[in-house]
């Protein structure tokens, strides 16, 4: 499978690392993501839109760290966070390919305020009933 392969490389890197002690870090990533997700709305509501669009970033980014650690594994690179996602939770009900996609989208700071505050409310939502 290429998610394996693509897995594989991304340990041989620095930039993801299988740590044991990661798990422990899932409620604290959970609870990050939401206050940057509140942070957004709160953004959004004075009219900081810059505020709003980076804000919503990185409240996902916080709740696929979540993800991530739930598997054991700490990412310190997009490519390799994203693998992790792909590997562990794309397909079986859990994220879809598009949710990767709007992540992607997100971190590109590429649309409009409104629509990436939903979809940083949705992804974070995903995240929590995932880890639940």
């Amino acid at each position: 499978m290429t998610h394996n392969v693509a897995l594989k490389d991304c340990l041989k890197g620095p930039y993801l690392k299988i740590d044991e002690t990661a798990t422990q870090s899932v409620a604290q990533e959970l609870a990050g993501a939401e206050a940057l997700y509140q942070q957004a709305q709160a953004s959004w509501e004075t009219e900081d839109f810059a505020g709003t669009l980076k804000q919503a970033y990185s409240a996902m980014y916080r709740a696929a760290q979540a993800l991530v650690f739930a598997k054991g594994y700490r990412s310190d690179g997009f490519r390799c966070l994203e693998t992790v996602l792909k590997t562990f939770w794309v397909g079986n009900d859990k994220l879809r390919p598009e949710d990767l996609a709007t992540l992607r989208r997100v971190q590109a700071l590429r649309g409009l305020p409104p629509e990436n505050l939903a979809a940083a409310a949705e992804f974070v939502q995903r995240a929590k009933q995932l880890l639940a």
